[in-house]
C-alpha cells in the first residue's frame, strides 16, 4: 500500500512539473522571437533612412519608441497578459454583443 501511495505521489509531482517546464520553454522562445523582431526592425529603419524614405529624426523617434517597448517587455514579460484586445472581454461600441454593423 505504501508503495502505491509513493508511486501515485511521484506521478502527480511529475505531471505538475511538465507544464511548468513547457511554459518556461515557450517564454524563452517568445523572448528570442521578440529579440529577432527588434533587431530586424532596427535594421529596417536604418535602411529606410539610407534610402531617404524617412528622415533621420523620424528614424531616431521610431528607434526610441522601439527601445521603450523592448524595455517594457523585458521588465514586464513577453506576450499580452490580462484582459484587452483579442481576449474577447472588451465592451466595444454599444456594449458587448452589439456591434454597429447591426443597425
Amino acid at each position: 500500500m505504501k508503495k502505491l501511495i509513493v508511486l501515485l505521489t511521484t506521478i502527480l509531482i511529475l505531471t505538475m512539473a511538465v507544464p511548468v517546464f513547457a511554459a518556461d520553454q515557450e517564454t524563452d522562445t517568445l523572448a528570442e522571437l521578440y529579440n529577432q523582431m527588434y533587431e530586424t526592425r532596427q535594421t529596417l529603419i536604418d535602411n529606410y533612412v539610407e534610402e531617404g524614405l524617412i528622415t533621420e529624426e523620424q528614424g531616431l523617434f521610431m528607434k526610441q519608441r522601439m527601445d521603450q517597448a523592448q524595455q517594457f517587455r523585458t521588465e514586464n514579460g513577453n506576450g499580452y497578459n490580462g484582459f484587452g484586445y483579442g481576449r474577447g472581454m472588451g465592451m466595444g461600441f454599444g456594449g458587448p454583443g452589439f456591434g454597429c454593423g447591426r443597425w
